[in-house]
């Protein structure tokens, strides 16, 4: 198993790793959103699609790192709004995706897209990769665009997830 991380400030892509680290991952998160909250006003409410609309630059590079196959079976960790988990969709189809988030609003959301892009191969659930009760070797990839940086044990979290995938 590994992570990729893309690393890019102000648009300039500044490097790919294959690993790093929680903290560094989690300080870019919250760089992010100051730098949001600063623009939009310290009240205002950061849009669920904001990363989506931040990202497309970077993000066919780490499609192309997934290697989704038609027919797998795949899970989203911390899908969010379900950007990532819908891509997926189309390249497994008929195989099936699953996209797990620990936040109910932005599954809401998840769901209000896949349904309008008529997308019959995704379902969402609630939980925490932690502890979720994954079906043992039920998956052949997980991917994780920002999921894995909100891990508090990220040990016990990939060895979950690492349960859930076939060998």
């Amino acid at each position: 198993m590994f992570m990729v991380l893309i690393i890019a400030v102000n648009g300039q892509e500044l490097g790919v790793w294959l690993a790093g680290s929680a903290a560094s991952l989690t300080l870019l998160h919250e760089l992010g959103h100051g730098f949001a909250a600063r623009a939009t006003g310290a009240r205002a409410e950061i849009s669920l699609d904001f990363y989506d609309a931040e990202l497309p630059a970077h993000h066919e590079r780490l499609h192309a790192v997934y290697g989704i196959s038609p027919s797998d079976e795949v899970v989203d960790i911390g899908c969010g709004t379900g950007l990532t988990t819908r891509e997926a969709a189309r390249a497994a189809a008929p195989g099936r995706v699953v996209g797990v988030d620990v936040s109910e609003r932005m599954l809401e959301r998840a769901r209000q897209v896949t349904a309008a892009e008529r997308l019959d191969n995704v379902r969402y659930e609630l939980g925490d990769a932690q502890v979720h009760r994954f079906n043992p070797a039920g998956f052949d990839v997980a991917i994780s665009r920002f999921g894995t940086m909100f891990f508090s044990d990220p040990a016990a979290a990939f060895a979950n997830i690492g349960a859930a995938l076939r060998a």
